[in-house]
């Protein structure tokens, strides 16, 4: 190992695991930018007379680096380096620092060659990333706990409906989509990778870094609409008078950190904050298993006939995410495979025999037992005062409840939040 390649290790804070494959995602000139940097802030004019570049090949070298997350700008002496950094460089003065390697990872996973390392290291690195994560997301989430309302500069601070997370892209002037750069790096499961949201300053500064692509509204809704299908969760931050929107991401359990950090910090429901709860409607639900295999929290099983709703304290942890309808388009494919069988038993036999119960029980009732088996609270009251979002059949009853109560029950068909 040459001398500079130790001394670029030291200056970009890479971890020992990785150290080895410090060829595989740096350049030899990116190694040697950040070891002439040694920690300062630099001018292209400056780079470009340490590196012997003119100085338009100092500018597009700096640019490269800044879209592979080796340095950030810095814009009229402010630091552009997260998404809620967007500023307008017209006419302004742009240096730039050097970054860490935490950073680099975003571009390294979602974009870059992550999978020519090996399958071990990158576990390693991923825990580690998720470590650094914890640490730099504790004093906020402290916050949090303190007053869950105040607003806190964080990105996926609420669970959203998916009503919610459709109204923010509709009132977005900016759209993008960007890979998740939880999936990409732990690889926990098959889901659909290219699902974080970002909107307006936060789109114009993922674009401005290289990174994601750009959408028009309703092309950016049917993202949405697909994650949502997927079983993904929506986690953002609710509206706050004075500030824009960024975006959400769109999150499973087993790769998504802040879900996985929530555990670490005994914040569970605080952060990420859930909002409401659900109750399971028997007179509607027709036990699909639809819920079965979308709940990410494992909070049902299907017996052969019937879905259960586990009661254990586990599986009570469960967050809001919606299906398209309730008694068509009961999808059982799962990412691309058929699922037939739950438990042993088929799937298809038992919503036989469900829809055959629910056809039962429909025929007892009167015409005017029509009305809607979804109810939703739009403000945390003490005495929930209920309203109806729209008249549909459905299988669950949510509502915004205090942030102590038991969180929402997922995966419920819900064509009313469409």
């Amino acid at each position: 190992m040459t001398p500079d390649i130790k001394k670029f290790i030291s200056l970009f804070e890479i971890p020992p695991a990785i150290q080895p494959y410090v060829e595989v995602f740096a350049e030899p000139l990116e190694i040697e930018l950040i070891v002439t940097m040694n920690g300062t802030v630099m001018k292209p004019e400056e780079v470009a007379e340490r590196l012997s570049m003119d100085l338009q090949q100092a500018s597009d070298f700096l640019e490269k680096c800044y879209y592979k997350h080796f340095v950030h700008r810095v814009v009229d002496g402010k630091k552009v380096g997260y998404v809620f950094d967007h500023v307008d460089t017209a006419g302004k003065s742009v240096a730039y620092m050097p970054a860490r390697f935490t950073d680099r990872l975003d571009e390294l996973t979602m974009y870059g060659n992550w999978d020519d390392i090996p399958e071990d290291v990158r576990q390693e690195i991923t825990d580690w990333w998720l470590d650094d994560y914890v640490k730099k997301v504790s004093p906020v989430v402290e916050n949090i706990k303190k007053d869950p309302d105040a607003y806190q500069q964080i990105k996926q601070k609420d669970f959203l409906l998916l009503e919610e997370a459709l109204e923010q892209v509709e009132k977005a002037e900016v759209h993008a989509v960007v890979n998740c750069d939880c999936r990409s790096s732990t690889q926990g499961c098959n889901r659909m990778v290219e699902a974080c949201i970002r909107l307006d300053d936060g789109a114009r500064y993922t674009l401005e870094r290289g990174l994601g692509r750009k959408l028009t509204r309703e092309e950016c809704k049917s993202v949405v609409l697909k994650t949502d299908r997927e079983g993904l969760m929506h986690i953002g931050t609710l509206p706050h008078e004075g500030k824009g929107l960024f975006g959400f991401c769109n999150c499973c359990t087993c790769c998504c950190f802040p879900v996985r950090a929530s555990e670490r910090l005994d914040s569970d429901r605080i952060y990420p904050r859930v909002h409401y709860v659900a109750s399971r409607n028997d007179d509607t639900c027709i036990h699909c298993g639809i819920c079965v295999k979308r709940c990410q929290y494992n909070a049902f099983y299907h017996d052969g006939s019937d879905v259960i709703v586990k009661l254990e304290k586990n599986s009570k942890k469960c967050t809001e995410n919606t299906e398209t309808k309730s008694t068509e388009n009961t999808e059982t494919k799962s990412r691309g495979n058929t699922v037939t069988k739950s438990r042993g038993n088929t799937v298809t036999k038992s919503r036989e025999n469900a829809e055959t119960k629910r056809r039962e029980k429909v025929e007892i009732k009167s015409k005017d037992s029509s009305e809607s088996s979804i109810i939703i609270n739009k403000k945390a009251t003490k005495d929930n005062k209920d309203f109806k979002l729209k008249k549909e059949k459905l299988c669950f009853l949510i509502r915004q409840d205090a942030m102590d109560a038991v969180c929402v029950v997922p995966d419920a068909p819900m064509t009313a939040l469409r």
